[in-house]
């Protein structure tokens, strides 16, 4: 059995991002948050809500003059364990661990999450994804990445990033739900994958159903601002069920 890939190549950008950034750039996500469930995501990225009642729940500060305002938590996606370092002393709420922006994010080094868990409290989500390329994994890839997830689970993973298609672009729901068993209660994301499904409204539907805390999301376009309208859609009809990650050059 394979452990997490070992490279060390250092490598930062945001998951929005298509073009590759250079070496050891640490670059955050922005979302902002304008109610509850939805996060905006820019290089920087902020979430907000994630599911109600953790973390990053939208927090109002309410007075006699003021309306409530919604509190935006800071995000940080990280390719590098340098980023991540660095992300960690910058004020960020959450950062999600991985590597090879070039690949588009693989499971990162054990090690390295190593070296960041015991250099930070903040909370600590890992991409899990053996390989670049598509979405649809193969019995051995599944195997890897249940492996991977109970492995970062034993060493302090606060949650996890996953996403399985199959090879008509539909959610891989028995495949997917392996993965969350392996999460072992930790919440999880579903990755840019969801931006290759057929049917998004159905495919909404089943990860909500699969209990996924998140969903990251571009609108199915090259970017968020492209997207709107789907993205739109997509918080409405997933209300307080679960969040919209708004991802893709915002």
């Amino acid at each position: 059995m394979n452990e997490p890939r070992t490279s060390n190549k250092s490598e930062a950008r945001t998951k929005s991002e298509a073009q590759p950034s250079t070496s050891n750039k640490s670059e955050a996500k922005a979302k902002s948050e304008a109610q509850p469930g939805t996060w905006n995501k820019s290089e920087a990225k902020t979430k907000s809500e994630a599911q109600p009642g953790t973390w990053n729940k939208s927090e109002a500060k309410t007075s006699n003059l003021e309306p409530t305002k919604p509190r935006t938590s800071l995000e940080i996606a990280c390719f590098t364990l340098a980023s991540a370092l660095t992300a960690a002393k910058a004020g960020a709420d959450r950062i999600e661990f991985t590597e090879n922006y070039t690949l588009g994010g693989i499971t990162p080094n054990l090690e390295d999450f190593d070296v960041l868990r015991k250099a930070t409290e903040l909370p600590i989500y890992v991409l899990v994804r053996p390989r670049g390329g598509n979405f649809v994994h193969t019995e051995e890839e599944l195997i890897q990445m249940e492996h991977d997830m109970r492995l970062f689970y034993t060493h302090g993973a606060d949650g996890f990033v996953i996403g399985c298609l199959t090879p008509d672009h539909h959610i891989d729901i028995p495949a997917n739900k392996r993965l969350l068993k392996a999460a072992q209660g930790k919440p999880v994301t579903f990755h840019r994958a969801f931006d290759e499904v057929e049917d998004y409204a159905k495919a909404l539907e089943q990860v909500v159903e699969l209990g996924c805390s998140a969903i990251l999301t571009s609108g199915a376009k090259k970017s968020a601002l492209e997207g709107t309208e789907r993205l739109k859609s997509l918080h409405q009809h997933a209300g307080s069920r679960l969040a919209i990650i708004v991802g893709g050059g915002v």
